[in-house]
């Protein structure tokens, strides 16, 4: 079990670089799950230029200056500031993975043999080219027949392709913008969307108006700007569609509790804050035939089913009896999460030999 205060237990100067070590292992390991998933390969070529940048602009948020953070890298002051200048102006240059670049090779040849795409692609594994083939398959980009080195592809049309990527673009669109308009009481200006989906206008205004049409989203009028706002962002257990949003809020959740911790915490913080904010990881050990399996297995089922009502019951009292000070309104954002994993000593064995 552990449940801690920053201010009981606070990192020092040494720690520090082993906690975000180790932050950083178990944020690639979601990350890969991210980049594979529904049998797609992500691309991830810029994966390192787009964190360095993303860690600068935020380092620089928080008022530190461009010559400490250049030395929190390791660089001079004119390297970072050319290595600044470098990625931001390629960061809008298209990738392309290995998948992309079957797809697009069935494409251009009018078909192809799995013989004949291991050989296009020789420099690569033959166990990666053979995945993605099926990965195209079985997401509806090629059709296959036929088995082993003998089996034959080809594209679905153009106008098949355009339609499912479409609409897979814009299924995942419209819950992140969902998403985004309920981040705040206050919703979101159709300018503010523009701005955190660039390039994406047509797009995002499709989602709007699904979104508007299912009563899902209310529009407002303030100063001729169109303005969104949400009374909650709801996606089933188990929804095939928007489980992205699904993943990305709870992250921000826990992510944004313990920044906020970081921020507050420190010998002499406030204690009433501190037992606000914050969480506990608690692991049980348990088996089959265990007289407290069924207890332990239920506690996600049950802390969620108690956390929905008591959002309920807040949520139709918001309605009848609106917050007489806006300014003194507070966002109390509640997480919770539960994960079953193997033995110990399967666990310990995978470790050994991913390391």
């Amino acid at each position: 079990m552990t449940s801690c205060a920053v201010r009981s237990c606070e990192a020092g100067p040494m720690e520090t670089p082993q906690l975000i070590q180790l932050v950083m292992q178990q944020t690639t390991v979601l990350i890969a799950e991210l980049a594979t998933s529904a049998g797609l390969r992500a691309p991830l070529a810029r994966l390192a230029d787009q964190v360095f940048l993303d860690l600068t602009q935020e380092i620089s948020r928080q008022g530190v200056s461009r010559s400490v953070i250049a030395d929190m890298f390791g660089i001079s002051l004119r390297s970072f500031q050319k290595k600044v200048h470098r990625l931001r102006a390629g960061s809008t240059q298209p990738e392309q993975t290995l998948w992309e670049g079957v797809l697009r090779h069935v494409e251009a040849h009018g078909g192809a043999t799995r013989s004949q795409v291991l050989a296009a692609f020789s420099r690569d594994d033959p166990r990666d080219v053979v995945a993605v083939l099926r990965d195209l398959v079985a997401s509806g980009v090629l059709y296959g027949t036929g088995r082993g080195q003998l089996a034959a592809y080809r594209a679905a049309s153009a106008a098949d392709q355009e339609a499912l990527f479409r609409e897979r673009s814009l299924d995942t669109l419209l819950h992140l913008v969902w998403l985004e308009i309920g981040a705040g009481p206050e919703g979101v200006s159709h300018a503010e969307l523009l701005r955190r989906f660039p390039n994406r206008a047509p797009e995002l205004d499709q989602a709007l108006d699904q979104l508007v049409q299912r009563g899902d989203v209310h529009t407002s009028e303030d100063d001729g700007m169109t303005h969104y706002r949400t009374e909650a962002v709801h996606i089933p257990v188990g929804s095939e569609a928007g489980w992205e949003s699904a993943v990305f809020d709870h992250f921000r959740a826990v992510c944004g509790a313990i920044a906020n911790k970081l921020r507050n915490g420190g010998p002499g913080a406030d204690a009433g804050q501190t037992d606000l904010i914050g969480g506990a990881t608690l692991a049980f050990e348990v088996y089959p035939g265990h007289p407290y399996e069924h207890e332990v297995k239920q506690l996600l089922p049950r802390l969620r089913a108690q956390a929905n009502e008591v959002w309920s019951r807040v949520n139709a009292y918001n309605r009848q009896a609106p917050t007489p000070n806006a300014e003194t309104r507070q966002r109390v954002v509640f997480y919770l999460g539960q994960n079953v994993l193997a033995e110990p000593e399967e666990r310990d064995e995978a470790h050994d030999i991913a390391e």
